[in-house]
């Protein structure tokens, strides 16, 4: 990573609907273009470009459909955070704000959504476990929430 590489955090409002916009791309649960008929280029230091063409997955569906909505700058924060997000659905000590529900897919509380926005990430793009925690309980607190995954 470069010297002061840095994203930056995103309305949770922004997050959530990206969350949402990427979910329902990545199921197919809305119309989305085929990933297979774009490509991306990239220019390396040297002058030199690559041509990378996407395969039809999930998360090339999410990342489409975000795109669409979001560009620059506040794209790559949002990606970088949903991308993020990945870590947290396997970690033991955020368990309370993740479930599986019946159709497999996992759910993510709304304050922990709300922590994925604000939280720092690490030259990795990692969320550190404990400042999600931390966030998540304030996200609750400062908006009167009693249960993180409540029943529907």
């Amino acid at each position: 990573m470069t010297k002061g590489f840095q994203i930056s955090p995103v309305e949770p409002d922004e997050l959530m609907f990206a969350f949402g916009l990427a979910d329902a791309a990545a199921s197919l649960r809305m119309p989305v273009e085929n990933p297979n008929e774009n490509s991306v280029k990239l220019r390396d230091d040297d002058g030199s470009v690559m041509t990378i063409r996407l395969t039809d997955r999930p998360m090339n569906r999410a990342g489409m459909a975000v795109a669409q909505h979001f560009k620059g700058h506040k794209f790559r924060a949002i990606m970088a955070r949903l991308l993020a997000l990945h870590d947290v659905y396997k970690n033991r000590k955020l368990a309370s704000w993740v479930r599986t529900a019946p159709d497999g897919r996992q759910e993510i509380a709304e304050s922990l959504l709300a922590a994925a926005a604000q939280a720092p990430l690490t030259t990795r793009l990692k969320f550190r476990v404990g400042d999600m925690a931390r966030l998540a309980t304030k996200y609750e607190q400062d908006n009167d929430l009693v249960d993180a995954l409540p029943d529907k």
